[in-house]
């Protein structure tokens, strides 16, 4: 599998289709949700996200978006995940968690100063060998920080 930051003139209609279509593990909320918006015309940080292809086809996508969140009167960026996605034959495999690390990677060399995700926290963290700190009800979580 290659592991790489998506370019959306190279890699956009292909992710959009792979994080629209439905498998029996995924569901997504309206057969567009990604490509209207989600990822499209949102705060999506294509040099932060991660995709796995397998022969050019996408198999795994780590979405990540960059966006500002203050924490007291501090204001800092944040590497927000959200929507990540693996294809049925490689679920269970290492390819959610190389490319977390792939992106949490990438979001350190970027200058972002935390990572939280906003969904599967007590699935995901184990495998990334993170710690899971839940707070707020049902708000943030917090994984990483540099």
């Amino acid at each position: 599998m290659r592991i790489i930051a998506p370019e959306e003139s190279t890699h956009g209609e292909a992710l959009y289709e792979f994080m629209d279509s439905a498998d029996a593990h995924w569901t997504p909320v309206s057969p567009e949700e990604y490509a209207l918006g989600r990822i499209h015309d949102s705060h999506y940080d294509w040099k932060t996200s991660r995709i796995g292809t397998v022969g050019g086809e996408v198999v795994g996508a780590w979405n990540v978006y960059d966006i500002a969140m203050r924490i007291g009167t501090s204001e800092v960026r944040v590497a927000g995940q959200n929507g990540s996605k693996i294809a049925s034959e490689h679920r269970g495999s290492d390819v959610e968690g190389r490319l977390a690390e792939a992106s949490f990677e990438a979001a350190r060399d970027r200058g972002f100063d935390l990572a939280v995700t906003f969904e599967h926290e007590r699935e995901t963290a184990p495998l990334l060998g993170l710690r899971y700190h839940y707070t707020r009800g049902q708000c943030w979580r917090f994984v990483r920080s540099r």
